[in-house]
């Protein structure tokens, strides 16, 4: 074996195999290929190949033993025996002796093949076929067949098979929708999953590897499909009269044991009752909580009860409930379990809001604890993971929101246990450990209850771990901020004893007996004073008097001598010399340092502790603070620790401020509901996406602080609001409450808020009686600043006038207080009011608008369309109004109906009324019109009868008086027909608005649509999906099709199969999926296609609204028949009531009915006669007469019988078809309240947004497909002018940018929301020639469209025409005088058409179409144009041919195709910047479809002067500027001209001047000329060929020769900038005479003789030979310029045969030269000693002799240029 051999066989490349080798053995091999491998490698690592070399590899030697022939000896159609070489996904590789080819899938067997690994192996035998033998550069490629081999079971076997035949099988294969089994090899049926019991299909599917034999019955066999439909379901004895009795047995609410048999993913699980009774249990119906999956905790076996939910006969199944079989827990644990209640809770899972638990008890029921109910220390964000509990964690759980109802179960962790910050006051002390400092450098302190508080005191951070005690100085209730400090509690232990001092009864009794005074000292001896006395009431701090027991303190340091003496001050002096003083002290410095705490702040609840009683108040201490508590506001007179609120403060921290206690609270702390919405979920995604930063953070603080709101309820205020008033100052107030003390909590009220201009808060409350209050929110209350019970007063008005916008708010939640109120923090109360109120009222309503306007404008060009459908309607209705006919009396006649359900009519003769004025140009024969009748108005038919030369006038109402009509006359309006035009509109405001749950437009502005993930577990129904190219789209779009959620566009280019994809994916959804699906298109060519590929399916009930029979059911008109019946039945019962049994059997036995309803029609017969014996015998009378009456309404109701009937036929059928607004008029369709699972829109890039959504309206979700580069939805130019006219403020390109926008393109190209993997581009083609496809390709879709197979085949002869694609440019085109260039005729009105291009038709295309058609009367010949006139002109042209109907115009061929395709193009016209444009053919989109129908010949004609010209294009008039420009495709088409059918004279020309037989100055002579508008035409022979050439006309051509005549042209080349031919008349006439005619001014001669001594006349001569008298203008330019009459000089020659020198040459040089440019120079004369003469580039100038120059005249030196003026040039020579 070589290197080589091994290394195909490992499949691996050389360099792999030798690393292999040395790393498995340590041998280092050469790297070539035919190196041979030793015996000792092989063992090493291939030691199968010893065992059994011609099993695994073929070597030469074995070749050689295969007697088989050589490659180049394999013929075509020949069978072969060979071997197989290699094992491939898509089919094997086969070695026929050297050769080796592949076998494809397809080419293995007659049937499907699942595994071919299994199936083949290397080295196995097969006999094969050749089937192609193809060339490819150095390859040869072979394609092998297997199955040509073997004998095709479906033309010997299966015709042999018998319906209700049984026959025995293989399985094959297990899919979701049956079991493939294979019956014979090769040929396969399908037993349909509906087709056999669950049981069996779960014992397939488990033994489905191991082939199992099976008996089925042949329901059906299909030749043309090749399809067999199987079952088991006959074989299952008694089946029918085990389901004849399962509604007696099987009654729904009865249990029954069942045995599991299976289980079905989604769908939940299988159990059978008995042999061929079976249930489906939903998910839903397994276990009241589903806390696992079913299976779990069932496996196949269980027996267990099952409660019957349902019965369906027909698809013999049952529905059934394990869980219905036990008491719903909600309903029973309603009573024992109860908010508040402690449950214990096992934990399923958690997510990032909540951990979901179940109940750990008999009820099992679900529920959640949110995150933000597990601690009371931490946030929900600032959990650890480990501080969350863990699925499985057994614990305890308090109920928090409990609803049984709608089964809603929120239970709390932290609730188990008392708020530890209820109990945080001020005040209180609390033990604490020292922990970190934080980012600010303050301590933070863990409290014994778990919370962390801050302390800001320094040397704290030293003693980290220490447990010591604080003092709370301060708490922020809403920051959660704690503030501590330890170093006060000794400053306050020690006031607090020093006030317990002074209150203590004995030191007041000492006090009492003492004799001196402890608030008196006398002081003497001092200068300013004789004595002075000090009181303890004028001892101060910071000015202020302070309270006796810190008076008596500091008076007793003075005596000792402890204080500072220099703070004693003289308040007053009296005595008769002012010698006494009354003295004051200030003790702040002496304080100062007691003064550690906080101060003190209303409204807020503190920790007082209680130092001393007395009989009229107690002393208390709140944090460092000292005051008292009124007996009359004390509620307990025996603790010792009181919560307390200020009431009236001191400002001095040693004065005593008076305080109350806080009121007792009734009952046990509430439980509030903490089913509190996220931002998320209270706002929609749409306002998500729109508020900005500062109106999220509003929404976000007030859903955090107050947990109550939800969306529903933010107009409503949940707060009570304790209001306090002050009689003084409110005393209307005051007045109003005596009189009415429950006004307010029998009423509701209004509330508003604002800011002031100082920044506070201001709360208005009113209601309907007239009552105003504004609040004012302080700190410490909710003042009432105002009151008013009469709004009429001024300030009362106003405040209603600036305070209109208004949430409500219970009266019961409003409380009034007198003076004070002990609350929390009534601003953070009132903020949160004024936050709800801001919600409510600014930001809501505030997205809302600018949702509506983003959506207005992102749909701007929806909103402009449907203002156009608004203008349609608008001019419908008014072609309702102006058109009215009077038919007078006695006029018409009763006459009979040619429509069908409307029996009789009315004629009116067209002499006697003029109905023809209500008819449109859209009517055929018939239009809708309305009849007034008296005070009523009719609706009817109109239809023009000629051969009666009058009018029918068919009505819908079948009851109307037609002969009173006729007597009396009557008024006919046309019904404007603005349905259509309605339901658009509403379309359209559904999807832009997202009214009615059309929210797809919502999703794509807020980026939420769903992209689909492929649906890889598919078996596809068309074999050819699994054999597609390598990178082909298409099973990647049916995948994903599949699976969409949203919306998913698939984008199908030319030739692509979208047809294809959408049968696939039809399939899919409907029979797989078991969804419904409404498929609709703009055109009916596309519906009918669909549908004629659909019908022959039996798995699928197809209703297609255009074809009637499809959409009515079968049993529709047997009703009235059926009603009829039981007339005559109860007639006949009624006439022998004793033989009703007998009655029943003799007329059940006749009946004969035929629809799908017989079986029900014949059981209510039944039913009837059996309750008419048990019942109704004695109420015969009245049972007919009900049956009469319904028979008689059932008749009157017609149509809307149909309707009722029709919807219950739609909810049977799983495909609805029919065109967008079709199907959105079918009333049928409409009534029946369907809502389809899925929408596809064939076709969706013609359709407009109008069109589109209309369908969509009625799905869930959505596919659409369709090409944006294809023709876009259609406009009527002249409708949009009139539109434009009563909308002047819309431009002509908005409103064609709208009418022609198609939701496809948009969401195809929106790139920003839209998710990419919601695109699928279908990129092979499968339809045109490759070389017709590639330029589609590259011309329209960047090159990504590919040629799939077999369109290499797509070719055919066309004589002339060997390209696939050929161009005849008619730039040079000539009819055949050669005088008619092929331009365009007509104008933009009447429109354009070309003739010549017909011409060319005609004479190049038409007798080589004759031809091919005559050859192959198969092909199928189009002849296309943009333009409706040259459609006309092109059949008048064709009328004897058999193409006369194969003409078309662009816009109604896409979805055709035809073998050869040849298209005019129409416009050519000479091109002039901002003149005429070629209209049409700037729409790429128009071009695409016309280019791409050809399958096999493309033929284009065109004049590509005009199409390659920018001017001739501007933008495109439809769409977008994406893409390809039309300048840029027309100038690639132009690289097509060299492969025109037939060469012009121009390319003739071309060639033989590159082959160098003609050239610039060639002359023709004898040219035979004619007059053709601005030119003359004349014949030249090139190449034996006449060919035509333009010539402009001159005067000198007028003058000598005559049309017809014979002259010489001179060939001057071909111009610069058109390209075109150039030539020169050559007149017969000498140069002489033509100057002297007047016919040339310009020429160059040569001065033959002066004729005067002054030299102002001379004789010239030309070069002809000829010569003039010229008299001299400027003698000195001569005599400067011509020296010695050697030179030949350019001359103007004026009238009078004056002449100068030729100026023109001069400017010339001036204007392509600049002074200092180097140039060469030829010596004319060097006589002259000043200068030389010299000539450079045909002009004439002087060298200045500066120095001496060596020059030869006649020789050319270099120089350069030094000045140039008008008539001559200076030049300087090079030094030589």
């Amino acid at each position: 074996m070589t290197l080589l051999e091994l290394a195909k066989y490992k499949e691996c490349s050389l360099q792999a195999i030798q690393a292999q080798i040395e790393q498995a053995t340590g041998e280092h091999i050469p790297l070539k290929k035919d190196h041979e491998v030793s015996e000792n490698i092989l063992r090493t690592l291939v030691p199968e190949i010893l065992r059994n070399p011609k099993r695994h590899i073929t070597t030469p030697q074995y070749d050689r033993q295969v007697t088989t022939p050589a490659p180049e000896a394999l013929c075509l159609g020949k069978e072969y025996d060979g071997i197989v070489d290699r094992v491939e996904s898509y089919g094997i590789f086969v070695r026929i002796g050297k050769a080796s080819g592949l076998v494809h899938q397809t080419e293995l067997a007659w049937g499907p093949v699942y595994d071919l690994g299994r199936m083949f192996k290397r080295g196995d035998s097969v006999r094969v076929k050749v089937l192609a033998l193809q060339q490819d550069g150095n390859k040869r490629k072979i394609t092998l067949s297997r199955k040509q081999c073997i004998p095709n079971p479906w033309e010997t076997i299966a015709e042999s098979l018998e319906r209700g035949s049984i026959i025995e099988g293989t399985v094959k294969k297990v899919v979701e929708f049956g079991v493939f089994i294979e019956l014979v090899p090769g040929m396969e049926g399908l037993l349909h999953i509906s087709e056999m019991t669950r049981r069996q299909y779960e014992t397939l599917k488990a033994s489905a590897s191991k082939s199992s034999p099976i008996q089925v019955v042949v329901l059906d066999v299909n030749m043309d499909k090749k399809q067999i439909e199987l079952s088991t379901l006959p074989l299952i004895k008694r089946l029918s009269v085990i389901w004849d009795g399962t509604d007696e047995r099987y009654v729904p609410g009865k249990s029954h044991p069942a045995t599991v048999v299976g289980f079905d993913g989604m769908r939940g699980v299988w159990a059978e009752f008995e042999e061929g009774v079976e249930t489906l249990i939903p998910p839903d119906e397994l276990q009241w909580p589903r806390t696992k999956s079913a299976v779990d905790w069932l496996t196949v076996g269980n027996t267990l009860r099952i409660t019957i939910t349902d019965i369906d006969k027909f698809n013999h199944r049952l529905l059934g409930s394990i869980r219905a079989c036990t008491p719903d827990p909600w309903i029973l644990a309603d009573g024992p379990i109860a908010k508040g209640a402690l449950l214990p809770v096992i934990v399923l899972e958690r997510n990032v809001r909540s951990v979901k638990i179940v109940t750990d008890d008999e009820f099992r029921l679900l529920g959640e604890i949110p995150l933000s109910e597990l601690s009371w220390q931490k946030s929900a964000e600032e959990l650890e993971s480990t501080e969350i509990p863990h699925p499985g964690e057994r614990l305890k759980a308090r109920i928090v929101v409990w609803n049984p109802e709608k089964r809603i179960l929120k239970a709390s962790i932290r609730r188990i246990g008392k708020n530890p910050w209820n109990d945080i006051r001020i005040g209180s002390e609390i033990t604490g450990n020292v922990t970190e400092p934080n980012e600010k450098g303050e301590t933070r302190i863990l409290l014994e209850n778990g919370l962390y508080g801050l302390s800001s005191e320094p040397g704290l951070s030293s003693r980290q771990g220490e447990t010591i005690d604080f003092k709370i100085i301060g708490y922020n209730p809403y920051t959660r901020e704690i503030r501590l400090s330890h170093g006060c509690i000794s400053s306050d232990n020690r006031k607090d004893a020093m006030i317990r001092s002074f209150f203590a009864p004995d030191k007041t009794a000492e006090s009492h007996k003492s004799r001196n005074n402890p608030d008196l000292i006398i002081f003497e001896g001092d200068s300013n004073f004789q004595k002075g006395i000090l009181m303890s009431r004028n001892i101060t701090f910071q000015g202020s008097p302070i309270a006796l027991p810190f008076a008596r303190s500091v008076m007793e340091r003075i005596r000792e001598g402890k204080a500072p003496s220099n703070k004693i001050r003289i308040l007053s002096r009296f005595g008769h010399t002012q010698e006494f003083a009354v003295l004051g002290y200030d003790a702040t410095e002496l304080l100062k340092s007691d003064d550690l705490c906080e101060c003190l702040n209303e409204n807020v609840l503190y920790k007082a502790t209680v130092l001393a009683r007395t009989p009229l108040a107690v002393i208390i201490g709140v944090n460092g603070r000292y005051g008292y508590i009124s007996a009359r506001n004390l509620t307990d007179n025996t603790a010792s620790e009181l919560n307390v609120c200020l009431i009236e403060n001191s400002e001095n921290p040693f004065a005593f401020s008076e305080f109350a206690q806080e009121l007792p609270k009734d009952g046990v702390e509430s439980i509030p509901d903490v089913d509190s919405e996220s931002i998320e979920s209270f706002l929609t995604h749409e306002e998500l996406s729109v508020i900005d930063d500062a109106d999220r953070t509003v929404v976000e603080w007030t859903l955090f602080h107050c947990p109550h709101i939800t969306r529903r309820n933010i107009n409503v205020i949940k707060h009570e609001l304790h209001l306090t008033y002050n009689t003084d100052s409110t005393p209307d107030l005051a007045l109003f409450l005596r009189h009415q003390p429950n006004y307010f909590r029998e009423n509701n009220f209004w509330l508003s808020s604002y800011i002031d201009k100082e920044g506070r808060t201001r709360i208005i409350l009113y209601d309907r009686y007239d009552l105003v209050i504004e609040i004012l929110v302080l700190q410490n209350s909710l003042r009432i600043n105002e009151f008013s019970h009469d709004r009429n007063k001024s300030n009362a008005q106003w405040l209603l006038n600036h305070n209109r916008k208004a949430i409500s708010i219970c009266g019961r939640n409003i409380f009034l207080h007198e003076q004070f109120y002990i609350g929390d923090n009534f601003e953070a109360i009132g903020l949160k009011i004024f936050r709800q109120f801001d919600v409510a009222t600014r930001i809501l309503p505030g997205l809302k608008q600018v949702i509506r306007t983003l959506k207005e404008k992102a749909g701007v060009e929806y909103i402009t369309l449907k203002k156009y459908l608004c203008y349609q309607e608008d001019r419908e209705n008014a072609l309702y109004e102006d058109h009215v006919v009077n038919v007078n009396a006695g006029v018409a006649r009763i006459d009979t109906s040619l429509l069908a359900n409307h029996p009789t009519a009315l004629f009116i003769p067209g002499g006697s009324a003029d109905c023809s004025v209500l008819f449109s140009e859209n009517d055929s024969d018939i239009c809708h019109v309305l009849i007034q009748v008296a005070n009523k108005t009719v609706k009817g038919l109109l239809q023009e009868t000629p051969q009666k030369q009058g009018y029918l006038l068919s009505f819908f109402h079948c009851h109307l008086d037609l002969d009173s009509l006729r007597r009396s006359g009557f008024e006919l309006r046309r019904r404007p027909g603005t349905r259509h035009l309605k339901m658009q509109q509403g379309s359209i405001d559904n999807f832009v608005h997202g009214y009615n749950n059309f929210d797809i437009f919502e999703k794509l502005n807020n980026g939420t649509l769903t992209a689909p993930e492929p649906a890889m577990d598919l078996t596809f129904f068309d074999e050819k999906f699994n054999s597609v190219e390598a990178g082909n789209n298409q099973p990647l779009a049916i995948r994903k099709a599949v699976n969409n959620h949203d919306i998913f566009l698939i984008q199908g280019p030319p030739g692509t199969g979208k047809t294809s994809i959408i049968i696939e994916i039809i399939k899919q959804l409907s029979i797989i999926r078991n969804e419904r699906v409404l498929v609709c298109s703009q055109a009916h060519s596309a519906v009918r296609n669909i549908y004629e590929r659909l019908s022959g399916d039996d798995r699928l009930k197809i209703g297609n609204i255009d074809i009637e029979e499809t959409m009515v059911p079968d049993d529709l008109q047997e009703h009235i028949r059926y009603l009829e019946q039981n007339q005559k039945l109860l007639s006949m019962l009624a006439k022998a009531p004793q033989n009703a049994p007998a009655i029943k059997e003799t007329f059940l036995r006749n009946c004969d009915y035929t629809s799908s309803s017989k079986e029900l029609f014949l059981k209510q017969h039944a039913d009837l006669c059996d309750d008419f014996e048990r019942h109704n015998q004695g109420n015969t009378p009245k049972i007919l007469q009900i049956i009469s009456q319904l028979h008689r309404s059932l008749s009157e109701l017609g149509d809307g019988a149909k309707v009722f009937n029709d919807a219950r036929h739609y909810r049977g059928l799983n495909v609805v078809m029919g065109t967008c607004i079709g199907i959105g008029m079918d009333a049928g369709l409409l009534k029946s309240g369907i809502v389809f699972d899925t929408v596809i829109i064939d076709e969706a890039g013609k359709a407009n947004l109008a069109e589109t959504t209309v369908p969509m309206q009625l799905g869930k979700k959505y596919i659409l497909v369709g090409d944006e580069k294809q023709l876009p939805p259609y406009i009527d130019s002249e409708e949009i002018s009139d539109f434009l006219g009563a909308n002047s403020h819309l431009s002509k390109k908005e409103v064609e940018n709208a009418i022609s926008s198609s939701l496809f393109e948009d969401f195809l190209r929106e790139t920003q929301h839209f998710p990419e993997e919601s695109k699928v581009l279908l990129n092979f083609q499968y339809r045109m020639n490759p070389e017709i496809g590639d330029y589609i390709s590259t011309l329209f879709y960047d090159g990504q469209l590919r040629n799939g197979r077999g369109t290499e085949l797509q070719m055919c002869d066309l004589e002339s025409f060997g390209q696939a694609v050929t161009f005849i440019d008619t730039t040079t085109a000539e009819k055949a005088d050669g005088r008619n260039i092929a331009f365009e005729a007509g104008n933009p009105g009447n429109g354009w058409y070309n003739p010549g291009e017909i011409l060319i038709f005609k004479e190049r295309v038409l007798p080589k179409l004759l031809h091919a058609v005559s050859r192959n009367p198969e092909l199928r010949i189009g002849i296309i144009t943009p333009y409706r006139r040259q459609r006309s002109k092109l059949q008048q042209e064709l009328a004897n041919t058999p193409f006369y109907d194969c003409v078309y115009t662009v816009d109604s061929i896409q979805g055709s195709e035809f073998d050869i395709v040849v298209l005019s193009f129409v416009r050519a016209f000479a091109v002039r910047k901002d003149g005429r444009t070629v209209g049409f053919l700037d729409d790429m989109r128009r071009l695409n479809v016309a280019l791409s129908r050809a399958k096999k010949k493309l033929i284009l004609i065109g004049n590509l002067r005009t199409l390659c010209s920018e001017y001739a294009h501007s933008e495109a008039i439809i769409g977008t500027n994406q893409g390809p420009s039309p300048v840029s495709v027309f100038r690639m088409l132009k690289t097509l001209q060299d492969k025109t059918a037939a060469k012009t004279s121009l390319d003739l020309l071309r060639q033989h001047v590159q082959e160098g037989s003609i050239r610039p100055g060639h002359v023709f002579k004898n040219c035979e000329w004619q007059y053709d508008t601005d030119f003359a035409v004349f014949p030249i022979i090139i190449g034996g060929d006449r060919r035509w050439f333009k010539l402009r006309k001159t005067p000198a051509l007028a003058k000598y020769s005559k049309p017809s005549e014979l002259i010489d042209v001179k060939f001057i080349g071909f111009g610069e900038n058109d390209g075109r031919a150039q030539f020169e008349y050559l007149p017969d006439v000498p140069i002489a005479r033509q100057i002297t005619d007047g016919l040339i001014r310009n020429i160059t001669g040569q001065l033959s003789e002066w004729l005067d001594e002054n030299e102002t006349q001379m004789i010239m001569e030309f070069e002809d030979g000829s010569s003039l008298a010229l008299e001299i203008v400027s003698r000195d330019d001569f005599l400067r310029s011509i020296l010695n009459g050697t030179t030949s000089l350019p001359l103007f020659i004026t009238e009078g045969k004056k002449c100068s020198l030729d100026k023109r040459s001069y400017a010339n040089f001036q204007r392509s030269h600049h002074e200092g440019q180097r140039v060469m120079m030829k010596i004319i004369d060097d006589k002259h000693p000043k200068y030389l003469v010299v000539e450079c580039e045909g002009v004439f100038g002087k060298v200045i002799r500066n120095f001496p120059l060596r020059a030869v005249v006649g020789r050319s030196y270099p120089g350069t240029i030094y000045r140039m003026c008008d008539k001559y040039v200076v030049f300087n020579l090079d030094k030589r």
